[in-house]
């Protein structure tokens, strides 16, 4: 019995250990510096019919977004931004979609109609922000940023990189850190001083209920967002 009150015990505070900001503690944040604000991403949000569409949790959302956005480029390789010029602006595209038909649609499924939102907003557009095959790239970090094991299916290793360090970031906002993929705690520190979490987490626990609030079946139609 004192075996395994040991093994618990070590695992217990290593998880605390390797977890502060979950656990409220302070950390050191010097040199991490935060992006409050993302042209692309911005533009696309402040759309009237987005910014309607997410209404009281449009500040929520869009936090989340550009914490993800910070993450993401601490995860990215130097040579994306080398060999894919407007990758910050596809990330800024993407990232502002990626979970936007819950609002939106109303889809707890909302992988499809979050691109289907992000294309039709940007086809509309008098000025093109992204063309034809950066909008596919803004596509496929939305279909692939719940995905758990690395992404490995595009067109090149710097498309691959893009989508893996989106879908890292979301999955280590997602999860406030516990699932962090190795990022530096004061990072995550210092995004969520400067971008407040603002109770984002609690409004997705009740997302389910809100949008489904008569069926369990229904609820359970999230799951689908989830890729191995």
């Amino acid at each position: 019995m004192i075996v395994p009150i040991a093994l618990i015990s070590v695992f217990v505070a290593w998880f605390v250990s390797q977890n502060p900001f979950l656990f409220r503690r302070k950390v050191d944040t010097t040199g991490f510096d935060i992006v409050t604000q993302q042209e692309a991403l911005d533009s696309q949000l402040n759309l009237p019919s987005v910014r309607s569409a997410l209404g009281q949790d449009f500040d929520r959302y869009r936090n989340h977004c550009l914490r993800v956005f910070n993450f993401a480029t601490y995860f990215m390789p130097n040579s994306v931004m080398e060999e894919m010029p407007h990758a910050l602006d596809i990330l800024g595209v993407a990232l502002a979609y990626h979970d936007v038909a819950l609002w939106t649609d109303g889809a707890l499924n909302y992988l499809d109609p979050s691109v289907q939102q992000m294309e039709s907003h940007l086809s509309q557009a008098s000025d093109a922000l992204l063309i034809k095959e950066e909008l596919d790239i803004a596509g496929i970090i939305i279909q692939e940023h719940h995905k758990v094991t690395s992404y490995a299916a595009g067109k090149n290793a710097t498309v691959n990189a893009l989508v893996n360090a989106a879908r890292k970031a979301d999955w280590a906002d997602f999860t406030l850190g516990v699932i962090g993929w190795g990022i530096p705690a004061g990072l995550i520190q210092a995004a969520y001083e400067q971008l407040p979490e603002l109770g984002f987490h609690i409004v997705l626990a009740k997302m389910g209920k809100r949008l489904s609030p008569d069926s369990l079946v229904g609820q359970l139609a999230v799951l689908k967002i989830f890729k191995w």
